[in-house]
């Protein structure tokens, strides 16, 4: 699958993106299914200099692995971008923003009754280069069926975000005071299609 689209936007950020995937699917067995998708993003800005060119793989196993009422996602994602980018309609080289990304997913989802289901999702991810951090993901709750499609998801999240020193040194420096920790309450509908 290949698409090509232009993004029309801001006037300084006008773009001409190009992408082309590729999906696989495989049921593995009765219980599991695996999914693979590889995209190649190329875009390159209109008005101004510098574009981007980014490849990504994401891979995951879903299913019912232990049989039951336990429902068992795990994916994984890596992302690699070489990018540059001119903040200004002005002459001279665009600014390095190119990062490396890799991201690990488990979520787990247990049916209580026929409309309510226990969660947990846990995210763990880590960039380097440009405003190169980690972050972590812990969330846990319930999901209730409201209708087929219509669906209320209520629970709590923890998040944490530290910049390192993966990244450039003035990059480093310059966001390590931007570290934080939260606590959230989620309440959320989701449309099931």
């Amino acid at each position: 699958m290949s698409t090509s689209r232009p993004v029309l936007g801001d006037y300084q950020y006008n773009s001409n993106t190009n992408v082309w995937a590729q999906v696989f699917n495989w049921d593995l067995s009765k219980r599991i299914h695996l999914n693979a998708v590889y995209e190649i993003q190329k875009l390159a800005y209109t008005n101004t200099t510098g574009g981007s060119n980014t490849g990504t793989t994401v891979l995951s196993l879903s299913g019912r692995p232990f049989g039951g009422k336990l429902d068992v996602e795990l994916s994984y994602q890596r992302s690699n971008t070489q990018s540059a980018f001119n903040t200004a309609l002005t002459t001279g080289a665009p600014k390095d923003t190119s990062t490396d990304l890799s991201a690990l997913r488990l979520g787990l989802s247990y049916r209580i009754s026929k409309r309510q289901s226990l969660f947990t999702e846990i995210t763990d991810s880590i960039s380097s280069g440009y405003y190169a951090n980690t972050q972590s993901y812990l969330s846990f709750g319930m999901d209730y069926d409201l209708t087929q499609q219509l669906g209320f998801r209520f629970g709590w999240q923890f998040r944490n975000q530290a910049y390192s020193n993966l990244g450039t040194a003035t990059t480093a420096a310059s966001t390590s005071s931007l570290n934080y920790s939260a606590n959230s309450l989620l309440a959320e509908f989701n449309l099931h299609f």
